[in-house]
């Protein structure tokens, strides 16, 4: 969400494309700021490049200076008009989260959940996908994950998008979202077998420079019967548990093959 309550004057955001960034080729887009407005268009024609790869890293750059790298393009004017990004982001937590150790009197901010809302237009098998800027890299070989989720008594199911060590993606059953309030949800990532080829997988020590999965995103599947009207998700803490025995047990003057 961009808001421009700064000037207070109608104004819009312009992006121009010369080069190719996906399938962005030669492209004007003029944003208007202070209305509701909605990104549609077929799988692969560059909703999330324009987006969430080009115009919400460069706003990022401009107003906190970000390090999260732009998409190709050649010139964002109306940018001087928006004082803030708003993320889909609400204070709160769940009561019972722990605290991570490691982090304790490191001072870092914690107070926000990320939310998400459906309209559904029409019953039927829908689904909805939540996605970071870029996938999410787990380091070691990773047994479990876990998320707290905001549920609402609906009986849709959640699933956890991830990508192994060769890039294959896979997506796996995290739970049922038939709760109401907050509730710890965990998946186990399926052992690694023993060719180091088939299934997911996290670690083949002919590939050094490789090693774990990274999370890609998460996936709603709606219950049909319950796909109508508006639909509310939290989430919250996402954490994994992970063996880091290779690398902890390097021999201390042993050389890091990753470059």
């Amino acid at each position: 969400m961009l808001s421009d309550t700064v000037t207070g004057n109608p104004a819009c955001v312009s992006q121009t494309w010369a080069q190719c960034e996906n399938n962005l080729r030669n492209v004007d887009v003029e944003i208007p700021l202070g209305k509701f407005v909605a990104l549609t268009g077929v799988s692969g024609s560059g909703k999330s490049t324009l987006l969430l790869n080009t115009l919400y890293p460069a706003l990022m750059r401009a107003l906190y200076n970000s390090k999260i790298e732009s998409g190709a393009h050649d010139v964002i004017t109306g940018m001087e008009n928006i004082d803030k990004v708003v993320d889909i982001l609400f204070e709160g937590s769940p009561l019972e989260k722990e605290p991570i150790p490691e982090e304790e009197g490191m001072d870092i901010p914690d107070r926000y959940v990320l939310g998400g809302r459906v309209d559904f237009i029409r019953r039927g098998h829908n689904t909805f996908t939540i996605y970071p800027l870029r996938p999410i890299p787990i380091e070691g070989i990773t047994k479990t994950i876990s998320i707290w989720v905001a549920g609402r008594n609906f009986n849709h199911e959640l699933k956890i998008m991830i990508q192994d060590f060769f890039g294959r993606d896979y997506e796996l059953f995290v739970g049922k979202l038939n709760f109401q309030g907050w509730k710890k949800l965990t998946v186990a990532i399926p052992p690694q077998p023993l060719d180091g080829n088939s299934g997911i997988v996290q670690r083949n020590y002919h590939y050094n420079n490789n090693m774990g999965i990274a999370i890609t995103g998460f996936k709603v599947l709606c219950d049909p019967m319950e796909s109508f009207g508006n639909y509310y998700i939290y989430l919250d803490d996402l954490r994994a548990v992970t063996d880091l025995f290779a690398e902890n047990d390097r021999d201390p003057d042993d050389m890091v093959d990753s470059w």
